[in-house]
């Protein structure tokens, strides 16, 4: 019991810090709004989320993918094979693909993108400016921008890594959210509403 009501103290901290810190970002990003959220929810829904990410993004791309494993979505986690092999092996399971990548200009995940489109399955994409051939490509692409269009290797300050985390989890809470996946034990969550716990 005196765990339980840590753990809630703690939810609930965290769900402040995030409003008092990270708001701003988040209302005044035009990528995060309710049509694309909305559009995000369908998509998990549908079959097996396959996930990509090379380099820092890769450490992102395993985070995500084990998130969405133990909220119950059915996903994989394929750095390093050609869209095109898993294509031919899991076509008919494959609902959506999700791409992370701060340029949005990495030429293996734009080429899982464009075949991705080519075979009509949805891409999502977590992205660090509006103007890439990544965020071009993606049904549903979500932006941090932070500026460092040309800090390749990674080295500059960035918060895309660290936002892109927080959204994600924003994101799952608001999937929760949803009517049809309440249970009982709430919290506030972010977005407004509750959280489900179960």
């Amino acid at each position: 019991m005196l765990y339980d009501m840590k753990y809630m103290l703690t939810h609930n901290q965290m769900h402040l810090l995030y409003q008092n810190h990270i708001s701003n970002f988040m209302y005044q990003n035009e990528t995060i709004c309710e049509d694309n959220m909305k559009v995000f929810f369908e998509v998990l829904k549908r079959q097996d989320v396959f996930v990509f990410g090379t380099g820092y993004s890769e450490i992102i791309c395993q985070y995500f993918y084990k998130k969405l494993i133990v909220n119950g979505i059915r996903s994989y986690m394929v750095n390093g094979l050609e869209f095109d092999t898993i294509y031919n092996r899991f076509h008919h399971t494959i609902g959506s693909v999700l791409l992370i990548s701060k340029s949005g200009l990495t030429p293996y995940i734009v080429n899982i993108a464009e075949s991705a489109k080519k075979k009509d399955i949805p891409v999502i994409s977590f992205t660090g400016n509006m103007k890439n051939s990544l965020k071009e490509l993606s049904d549903i692409p979500f932006v941090i921008e932070n500026g460092l269009y040309h800090d390749y290797d990674n080295s500059e300050y960035s918060p895309f890594f660290g936002y892109s985390i927080i959204l994600f989890e924003n994101l799952l809470i608001s999937l929760k959210d949803q009517p049809e996946n309440k249970v009982s034990e709430q919290v506030p969550s972010f977005w407004g509403g509750s959280a489900d716990l179960s």
